[in-house]
């Protein structure tokens, strides 16, 4: 519903977002605040349950708002905790005023006036943006004027004058005003007298280059916000039921059909579900106008299809009349209402479905001796699909940054790279290391911001302990059933039971070598060893290692151990060889089955060889049934 006859209107270009930043050390998009909608309506304005019905209040997307979201500072200014932007308590120190007189006043605002006692200069305030006037707005709200009376500020109108204008308006005779009471953004001769409202603050997160990233799926990712947006945006397909062939639709027909929208409609072939598009809220959509200029080489004509030069449905309620519903005119950019029976145009988007997982969630490096240093493997990765997760970036902070070193790789052999792009499914790997300059424990913080939505900042706690080396100790301890020695090289280590210390010269490398008796086998190492052979130690700090012997069978069958003939002929099928140590049985052994079995005499503990000795069996041996062949057995 356009309520200016202008000709040629084209919106103010601005190199801004405002004002939403998410302000930490690693740089990040600016993703879009919720509305503050937390109901559902139906199209005559009566509430209902929410669930399933793609309505703002139903999704609820955005940024949360934080708790308070607003801080009185007591020198006449409050802070919006969401925005950063730094607000004159006073709502109403200047009273209406034309465009021109309304920004000379903002921009002359010092401490001293308007209940100010700051410190604040002229030239620190200014009037705000029309995106920065609007980020006041709490849709869940029939009149945001009163609800903004209540968190602190005074004096709240309805109408503000915001310091936006009209690109290519010759005559300069026209800006943009905010309807703070309910959140309509107009177009108005600037010679009109509105509201004048002053902020401190900005000047907002710089656009990305390029705004606009077609992922060649049907789809277009807005690298500011990170939502992603539907190429086509007057697709004509059919979707859930609901005939889309004339482009335009009612709001409660733009609900259904995008919540149905899945890959394989309207040019996508993203894997895109049901449910996982939607019709935009009314500040999503919002989000597109400063990029937007009324020619064909405008961002949004360079990038998407087949836009209308007109209203376009959000899912947000005009709450002041509940059967109304916001729009955004792609004509001019204005934010306004009507009649949720009206056909409009229907833009769907979905938020990233990309998270982040790092593995592992924290790391403790131990005792480490001072200069020298340990180095850790961290896996990045993005399990969900269809997405890709973009990491912005990878950083570490914290007291004691100096001591922990990123290595990031170049994006080659699996390394992540400083700005890598990991696709669902995938994943990449960064290290880092423990350089200890000092004794003592020693913390740090690896930092990564991404594109995913529910947790852009993913944080991993770092510590270790710098120690001073005089000498290295190598802690053993033997373990499990059986018997053996471990011994060293160099010399200072000969362990055969219970927990033994050795010590050695910093920085030495130390091999452990395993040697079972001859009734045991050597399993596997444990603690700072792995595996089965001879371990290999550097003395960069103190050591701890578990030698793991088991007591072996006397007979095997397969990988199944027996201690008595009987019991292994018992679990032996046809076929079978039943291999013995070089041990003697003290048993009658009876064969009274039918079936075929092998006799293998005079193995060692680990079955691998023939000692070239004999098994003994001190008893008879009795074949009932069945038959056995037999080697190196000797019968007393």
């Amino acid at each position: 519903m356009l309520k200016h006859a202008i000709t040629v209107l084209l919106l103010a270009f601005s190199l801004f977002y405002f004002p939403f930043c998410i302000c930490t050390s690693l740089a990040a998009p600016a993703p879009v605040p919720a509305t503050g909608q937390t109901s559902c309506y139906n199209t005559a304005g009566s509430e209902i349950p929410c669930s399933g019905t793609g309505q703002d209040g139903d999704l609820q997307v955005g940024v949360v708002w934080p708790d308070p979201r607003f801080t009185d500072n007591g020198n006449g200014t409050i802070t919006d905790n969401l925005t950063g932007l730094v607000w004159l308590k006073d709502a109403d120190c200047f009273g209406s005023k034309p465009w021109l007189e309304a920004t000379f006043a903002a921009d002359a605002l010092a401490s001293g006036a308007c209940g100010l006692s700051d410190g604040s200069t002229a030239g620190q305030w200014h009037l705000p943006r029309r995106r920065e006037l609007k980020s006041l707005v709490n849709r869940g709200q029939v009149n945001n004027s009163y609800w903004l009376d209540t968190q602190g500020f005074t004096n709240v109108g309805i109408m503000y004058w915001s310091s936006s204008s009209l690109l290519l308006d010759v005559n300069d005779y026209y800006g943009w005003k905010v309807f703070i009471f309910d959140g309509i953004m107009r177009i108005e001769n600037k010679a009109n007298s509105f509201l004048v409202w002053p902020v401190r603050g900005g000047p907002g997160v710089v656009w990305p280059d390029p705004r606009f990233t077609d992922n060649g799926n049907g789809t277009i990712t807005d690298n500011l916000t990170g939502l992603i947006w539907l190429k086509n945006t007057n697709c004509t397909d059919s979707a859930g039921g609901v005939d889309k062939n004339s482009g335009s639709l009612s709001w409660a027909n733009a609900l259904t059909w995008s919540n149905n929208l899945t890959s394989g409609l309207c040019g996508l072939t993203d894997g895109s579900t049901a449910g996982q598009w939607r019709l935009p809220n009314v500040d999503e959509l919002e989000s597109l106008i400063d990029t937007w200029l009324a020619t064909d080489a405008s961002p949004l004509d360079r990038s998407f299809s087949n836009l209308q030069r007109s209203e376009y449905w959000s899912s947000s309620t005009y709450l002041p009349l509940r059967n109304n519903s916001f729009y955004v005119s792609m004509l001019v950019g204005e934010v306004d209402f009507n009649s949720k029976d009206s056909n409009y145009y229907v833009w769907p988007v979905r938020s990233v479905s990309s998270v982040i997982s790092v593995v592992p969630g924290s790391k403790d490096f131990g005792s480490v001796g001072i200069g020298s240093s340990s180095g850790q493997v961290i896996t990045i990765s993005n399990p969900s699909r269809p997405d890709n997760l973009s990491v912005y970036s990878l950083g570490i902070d914290g007291p004691d940054i100096n001591m922990f070193l990123l290595d990031t790789g170049d994006g080659s052999n699996g390394s992540c790279g400083p700005m890598p792009i990991i696709a669902g499914g995938g994943g990449c790997t960064v290290t880092v290391y423990f350089v200890p300059l000092a004794s003592g424990v020693k913390t740090a913080v690896l930092n990564i911001a991404s594109s995913a939505p529910a947790a852009p900042l993913k944080s991993m706690a770092l510590t270790g302990n710098g120690v001073d080396l005089t000498t290295s100790s190598l802690i053993l301890t033997m373990a499990g059933t059986g018997n053996g020695v471990v011994y060293s090289d160099p010399v200072g280590l000969y362990c055969t039971d219970g927990t033994c210390l050795a010590e050695f010269v910093p920085w030495t490398t130390v091999v452990l070598q395993p040697v079972p008796d001859n009734d045991s086998t050597f399993e596997l190492w444990s603690q700072e060893c792995n595996g089965s052979a001879g371990c290999s130690l550097l003395m960069s700090a103190n050591r701890y290692v578990t030698a793991n012997f088991n007591q072996a069978p006397k007979a095997r069958v397969d990988a199944v151990g027996y201690d008595t003939l009987t019991a292994a002929y018992t679990g032996s099928t046809t076929g079978a060889e039943i291999l013995a140590r070089e041990v003697e049985f003290q048993e009658d052994w009876l064969l009274n089955r039918d079936i075929v079995v092998a006799f293998k005499g005079g193995f060692n503990a680990a079955f691998s060889t023939n000692t070239g000795f004999y098994t003994t069996l001190a008893g008879s041996l009795t074949i009932g049934n069945g038959s056995l062949s037999i080697e190196n057995l000797l019968i007393k």
